[in-house]
């Protein structure tokens, strides 16, 4: 979180080393260590590792806990996040919506944990031109994030919902030009 992927990558290899001293490298014990190798792939920009990674995580999760676990839904986001990055804006739906899924049977319909998951939704079909589904998501997370009495978490929605209805729009006021 703090920038230095350098020593990240030092550190987490340390801890990788620590834990196939005690088990085996497909475990579920080690998941968490892959993903986080995943997330740090994906910072440094090495993206085909990073998605191998990612799957690797993925696999190990849906057959320790299942399909339908939020630890499989928290890897699908990410995964999502990398295909937003190459722009596969299809997959990157297809991933998050079934993320989604997965964490509305967990959550419920409606629960400040989904803010997040709209709001990435709302960024990928903003991007997608599909400017409807982009606000249904929007007004979902506005309207949560209004009942709730946390002026930061608020500020910080609020400010995020801001940025993707801007995007785009320097982009067409240039070509207007």
């Amino acid at each position: 979180r703090q920038g230095d992927l350098q020593q990240a990558e030092v550190i987490l290899s340390q801890a990788v080393g620590i834990m196939l001293n005690h088990c085996d490298l497909q475990s579920k014990e080690m998941a968490p260590f892959i993903l986080e190798s995943a997330n740090l792939q994906f910072e440094k920009g090495d993206l085909d590792q990073a998605q191998d990674n990612y799957q690797t995580a993925l696999d190990i999760y849906e057959q320790s806990y299942g399909s339908q676990h939020l630890m499989t839904a928290n890897v699908l986001e990410k995964m999502a996040r990398l295909h937003t990055v190459r722009n596969d804006a299809e997959e990157a739906t297809q991933l998050m919506s079934e993320s989604l899924k997965i964490k509305t049977r967990i959550y419920g319909r409606y629960h400040p944990r989904l803010i997040d998951s709209w709001l990435s939704m709302a960024r990928l079909y903003k991007q997608q031109g599909q400017s409807e589904r982009c606000e249904y998501y929007l007004a979902k997370s506005t309207e949560m994030v209004s009942n709730m009495r946390n002026v930061v978490t608020m500020a910080r929605v609020y400010e995020q919902v801001n940025q993707i209805r801007k995007q785009g729009l320097i982009a067409s006021a240039i070509i207007v030009n």
